[in-house]
């Protein structure tokens, strides 16, 4: 089964994942193991140390009582979580790029949702066209000179004749 561009990048942002845990994400290979080794050497001091109270001359119930303790206390795991979802990543990281600095005036532009643009094609909304990785609107005046004459080159044919972009 063929998929299109905009399917395999859907299924990107659903599948792939990245680490957004705010380590290198190579320091999971180290990490990983790590963990779990130090979860069973936790383990494995509790009971020593558990176990070594009762050596020495054997008193019954206290030995009964230590090996219960070992055997009834709560192991130590380590559990893997999974990295976060592309998708849900970008639109954090997005999120983080559009919110200002404190106390910094906000000069970013909101962009387009990437991830809802690579569901819907583009060019379905008839006030903006993507071009590249921007898309432009019509009439929107926060656009920058050069956004204009991006535009305007785009336009020029889609536009017709009246059309208050000729008339620049």
């Amino acid at each position: 089964m063929r998929r299109t561009p905009q399917e395999k990048k859907q299924l990107s942002y659903t599948k792939d994942r990245r680490n957004a845990y705010g380590e290198n994400d190579k320091s999971s290979r180290k990490n990983i193991p790590r963990s779990r080794a130090q979860a069973h050497r936790a383990n494995r001091h509790f009971d020593a140390q558990t176990l070594k109270k009762s050596t020495g001359l054997v008193d019954a119930v206290f030995a009964d009582r230590a090996d219960q303790q070992v055997r009834t206390h709560r192991r130590r795991t380590f559990r893997k979580s999974p990295d976060t979802a592309l998708g849900e990543y970008v639109k954090w990281k997005l999120a983080k790029r559009n919110t200002p600095a404190p106390g910094h005036p906000s000069t970013n532009v909101r962009r387009a949702d990437p991830i809802e643009s690579a569901s819907t094609p583009s060019g379905a909304d008839d006030t903006s066209v993507a071009h590249g990785n921007q898309a432009f609107k019509r009439h929107d005046p926060r656009a920058s000179p050069s956004q204009r004459l991006t535009s305007r080159a785009i336009f020029d044919d889609l536009a017709p004749a009246g059309h208050p972009i000729h008339s620049e």
